[in-house]
């Protein structure tokens, strides 16, 4: 046959330089299944409209593109007396009966008195607490023996109240009001006990003072870069070394810039967590009393504060982190929390030491403001590795629509309808077909079973393009087959067929410019294995023994009726059908070159073609007689000689 020397390049090349680089730059891709239902369609668009909403939900909310460090907190305050001294005993709370209540169990507040007092003894503080006493108990016990001269007159003082109980428990009258003693005795040790309430003046006007910090070196771990060191102090003017200014926001409006304590009176602080002194705290239980229904006032229990300062570089209008903005705010939130708060009981007073069954002794116990001071914080800047992971973590999240649908696909669709009308409750067929597409179980036997299967179908195609008979494929014969289709130009033809030798000529390790029928068997199932190797495998397979132990019905076919089988097939070779052209010639026939097929025919005397009663139909190249008697290359191997006779009574003809 004849050849495209464009399309001879030694295999020996081509396989050298595939291994040298382009081999080792391969690139393997996941298979995917295209699923044309609608409703599965539908429904992994709406969850991937969803879950892209919630990623960048997360992102603006979370801000996962930003890296961040903790910030702890440092505290230092204290309550001074402010503009308490304002105040005088004409206050309203002051032995006022509206402020009476009864706990129960002995515990009564009877028309509490008012004392001055400096903000030093009434005050206290920890580390993160402050305290402010709104009111306190003062329990006297005066004791005496029962002997005594005048014990009968001391028990009526104690029980009397007024001048007389003043005097016995050595009080001032003024703060006695109509408050009784209590009297007990056991014939030996007799005693009065006199409880009284009292309300430190002006209390709401002294005033919370305290300076804060915030340092963020603990918080940040190795590997960070924040853009400055995390440390601030509200109590600095300018920046001192790596320390910065903080500036401090309450709730009302309240700022404080930094260069100077915070200050804020606790009635403003109360009135930031929503409370008054002088409003009923409805959270406790109303008054024991039958009588009464009202509730303890706030001055009376007492109450919590918690003062949360949040440290933050977010933007002060939207909230949210800015890396534009470097200096960290302080926001405070004042945040009650009601019930009884105070800091219990004080030392006893011995104002007489105990003798002989005689002593005077006072008891303190205070209920008041307890101010907790808690601090967090986070400081945001950005990082490009935290946002690319940010991103990573996005596309992961999304690609859980395809798990979903996947899951709803093959497991869930189970709407069926039934033959004689209705539905069950079953897999459909799309979920079936769907299951085995999506799991593909692999089988050797069952695969080399599908490529022998492919191998059997592809014996007339082969037989098709092999026109001259001999076992391989050339060249010629693609472009020839692709001559019979409309639409393929000789180029296109050329480039195709130059692919097909290209990625098919494997013969043993070098390109012959032609295919056999194992390379064309490998071309046609390339996802399988090279076909001359399942052969291989096949052989070996009778040779040790391994083939399968089962029967089948060959109807007598033998091996020696396999081989006839084929030459029969195959028909005549080729040197027999040009020596049977020739005997039609020498007879009178005529040789007639059909250009199209480029296909040698001998007719005889009476028009018949010789290929009627003897198969000399010739695919032929070049047909060119010649003046010493040669008719021309026949295919690309034989030559085929006739005699000047045979020649003489030859016409040549082309139609």
């Amino acid at each position: 046959m004849g050849k495209q020397p464009a399309m001879t390049k030694q295999k020996s090349e081509v396989d050298l330089e595939e291994f040298s680089w382009r081999a080792l730059l391969s690139y393997r891709t996941a298979k995917s299944v295209k699923v044309n239902v609608w409703q599965l369609g539908l429904a992994f668009f709406v969850f991937q409209v969803a879950l892209v909403a919630w990623v960048i939900y997360s992102i603006l909310n979370a801000h996962t593109w930003a890296d961040f460090a903790s910030l702890d907190m440092g505290f230092n305050g204290w309550i001074d007396h402010g503009r308490a001294a304002d105040v005088d005993m004409a206050a309203s709370y002051c032995l006022n009966a509206s402020y009476d209540y009864d706990y129960g169990g002995g515990w009564t507040y009877y028309q509490p008195s008012c004392r001055y007092h400096f903000a030093d003894s009434i005050t206290t503080k920890s580390a993160v607490e402050l305290f402010v006493t709104t009111m306190y108990t003062e329990t006297s016990r005066v004791g005496w023996h029962c002997n005594v001269a005048d014990a009968a007159q001391r028990e009526a003082a104690c029980t009397s109240g007024g001048s007389s109980l003043a005097q016995l428990a050595q009080i001032d009258q003024a703060e006695l009001g109509g408050v009784v003693g209590t009297y007990t005795s056991d014939s030996i040790q007799c005693e009065c006990m006199v409880r009284m309430a009292f309300f430190p003046l002006g209390v709401e006007l002294m005033n919370v003072s305290f300076r804060h910090t915030f340092d963020g070196s603990s918080g940040t771990s190795e590997g960070q870069n924040p853009p400055h060191s995390l440390r601030g102090d509200s109590s600095l003017k300018e920046q001192q070394g790596d320390v910065h200014p903080l500036d401090t926001e309450f709730p009302n409006n309240r700022h404080f810039p930094s260069g100077a304590p915070v200050v804020i009176s606790v009635g403003e602080m109360l009135a930031m967590a929503g409370l008054s002194l002088d409003t009923y705290n409805t959270g406790e239980q109303q008054d024991a009393r039958s009588d009464r229904t009202n509730h303890p006032m706030t001055r009376l229990t007492g109450a919590r504060l918690n003062v949360k300062m949040k440290y933050s570089n977010r933007n002060p209008d939207s909230g949210r982190p800015d890396v534009s903005i470097t200096q960290v705010r302080a926001k405070a939130e004042v945040r009650p929390q009601t019930g009884w708060a105070g800091m219990g009981a004080l030392p006893t007073i011995f104002v007489q030491i105990p003798y002989n069954h005689t002593y005077h002794t006072i008891d303190r116990y205070r209920q008041g403001i307890v101010i907790n001071f808690q601090g967090t914080g986070i400081f945001y800047w950005f990082d490009f590795v935290t946002a690319f992971f940010a991103v990573v973590l996005g596309a992961v999240v999304l690609s859980a629509a395809g798990t979903i649908t996947d899951f709803i696909a093959i497991n869930l669709m189970r709407c069926k309808r039934k033959p004689g009308g209705g539905y069950t409750l079953a897999l459909t067929a799309t979920s079936q077909v769907l299951r085995a597409k999506r799991v593909e179980q692999v089988s050797p036997d069952f695969v080399m079973a599908a490529q022998s299967m492919v191998g059997a179908l592809a014996v007339s195609s082969f037989r098709a393009l092999d026109t001259d008979g001999d076992g391989l494929i050339d060249a010629e014969n693609m472009v020839s087959a692709f001559a019979r289709v409309n639409g393929i130009t000789y180029a296109e033809a050329v480039e195709m067929t130059k692919l097909i030798m290209h990625k098919g000529d494997r013969g043993g390790g070098k390109s012959d410019g032609t295919l056999s029928f194992t390379e064309f068997v490998s071309v046609i199932a390339q996802d399988m294995m090279p076909f001359d190797k399942l052969l291989e495998y096949m052989g070996e397979r009778q040779r040790l023994g391994m083939s399968r132990d089962m029967e089948i019905n060959l109807n007598g076919l033998d091996e020696e009726r396999f081989y006839e089988l084929r030459k029969t097939e195959q028909g005549p070779t080729l040197a027999a059908r040009l020596e049977k052209a020739e005997q039609a010639l020498a007879s009178g026939g005529a040789l007639k070159l059909n250009e199209p097929k480029v296909a040698l025919e001998v007719v005889d005397d009476g028009g018949r073609a010789a290929s009627a009663h003897a198969a000399t139909a010739l695919p032929v190249s070049v047909v060119q007689p010649d003046e010493e008697g040669v008719l021309g290359k026949i295919g690309s191997f034989l030559t085929l000689g006739l005699t000047s006779n045979a020649r003489e009574r030859s016409q040549a003809t082309r139609t």
